[in-house]
């Protein structure tokens, strides 16, 4: 539970140095390149943050063409329709998540979710949380099932109040309990974390040796 981790303890936990220029490179990528006009592009970013986090796009229901040409076709042409750029747009002004945007926030998480979906036919929340973080770093959390796992360790008691319309339930509960999260943290120990920063605490204290100190100090009361 987060009340059994101090700010020291959270500051440590906060930091993977080893994998920060790999990622820099994806920021960079997105930032120089952020629409989704060319091909190219289009294909450089979904193929190397699907492959780089463990969430290919072409892990999907119907192999029936070759991954090049997948890319090429299906990926491109989806990718390519001007809904996405005018739903990018639209968050593009927010310089940090807020009660007042997050609303659109999830409903830009649940449209590129749905165009994942129409490509590979399956779900890609995933992908889509991790493909929108390295186009917004302060206003996407990364979502996956070992991240999930973490943070119903943290906060086991949480349940998301707030219903909002348009967007992937899934995603929602978990963005909302990571907010909920970061609020704590900030308001507790004055620390502002980044959605970055909250990933690297989910990853690290799924060591044995955090695991057992926070089920330790549980057992102590």
């Amino acid at each position: 539970m987060i009340e059994n981790i101090n700010k020291a303890q959270l500051i440590e936990l906060k930091s993977r140095p080893i994998w920060n220029l790999g990622n820099d490179v994806l920021y960079r990528l997105c930032k120089d390149y952020p629409e989704h006009k060319s091909p190219a592009v289009i294909v450089a970013k979904v193929w190397l943050i699907g492959r780089a986090y463990a969430a290919a796009i072409e892990r999907r229901k119907n192999k029936d063409e070759g991954n090049d040409n997948f890319y090429e076709s299906k990926v491109v042409s989806e990718m390519q329709k001007p809904s996405l750029d005018q739903n990018l747009e639209r968050i593009s002004k927010f310089n940090e998540i807020t009660p007042q945007n997050i609303s659109v926030i999830l409903e830009t998480h649940k449209h590129l979710t749905d165009i994942f979906k129409q490509i590979s036919e399956i779900e890609k929340r995933s992908l889509a949380s991790k493909y929108l973080h390295f186009h917004f770093p302060n206003l996407f959390f990364l979502y996956d099932s070992r991240a999930v796992k973490s943070s119903r360790m943290l906060l086991p008691q949480f349940k998301a109040e707030i219903s909002i319309q348009n967007v992937d339930n899934e995603y929602r509960n978990y963005f909302l309990r990571l907010y909920h999260l970061r609020d704590f943290i900030y308001k507790r120990d004055d620390l502002l974390l980044s959605p970055r920063e909250i990933d690297n605490i989910l990853i690290n204290i799924q060591s044995y040796q955090w695991i057992q100190l926070i089920a330790d100090k549980s057992g102590s009361g």
